[in-house]
């Protein structure tokens, strides 16, 4: 609740910086690092693919990702055991945030410009995926590929229901539902994973 909290604040803070001006006439060929077409498929999907590779090679296979992990576990053990933590949380939200940086810039080249009430309609999904993600590939835990994988699953969901006729008020609800469904069966399988 303390994300969505604050990322609801930020995007407060946002619109009142920008006074809900919209920002366009970008470089003449600036959306080609978006939108450019290979194999069928837009530059977005592959830096996905390369992002998520990294992350899960990251996490998975390297000391660092062994120790955020252990960090995020229970950092008391984790700093009892050598690790620095305070490290490891900084370089996370900082890298995080450099994340979030990049995802911004390549939106405002996807759309052509940035509207400042644009960022609103992808917390909703963001979250339902995250949440969701922990469900698949490592039950309980965040991981890189589960999250590909929801966001698979809740996009082809809305473009189904739409092909079906349903109008423009199913993406809130689809979203909203994935968002309670995915948090009640991150919860359970974080239950069961501490049970164990």
């Amino acid at each position: 609740m303390t994300t969505l909290g604050m990322a609801t604040a930020l995007i407060g803070v946002a619109l009142w910086i920008s006074h809900l001006t919209s920002v366009n006439g970008l470089p003449f060929g600036f959306s080609d690092i978006a939108t450019t077409q290979v194999g069928g498929l837009p530059l977005l999907f592959f830096y996905g693919v390369a992002l998520v590779v990294v992350l899960t090679y990251v996490l998975f296979a390297t000391p660092l990702g062994k120790h955020m992990t252990f960090v995020g576990a229970n950092s008391e053990v984790a700093r009892l055991a050598g690790v620095n933590v305070k490290r490891i949380r900084f370089g996370a939200f900082v890298f995080s945030g450099l994340l979030s940086g990049l995802g911004g810039m390549l939106m405002a080249a996807n759309l052509g410009g940035f509207d400042p009430v644009s960022s609103t309609a992808s917390l909703l999904p963001a979250l339902a995926a995250t949440f969701l993600g922990t469900a698949i590939i490592v039950p309980g835990r965040f991981n890189p590929v589960g999250t590909w994988v929801a966001v698979f699953f809740l996009y082809t969901g809305i473009v189904g229901l739409q092909i079906l006729g349903l109008s423009g008020w199913i993406s809130d609800f689809f979203f909203g539902a994935s968002l309670v469904l995915a948090v009640t069966v991150s919860t359970l399988l974080r239950r069961r994973v501490g049970a164990a």
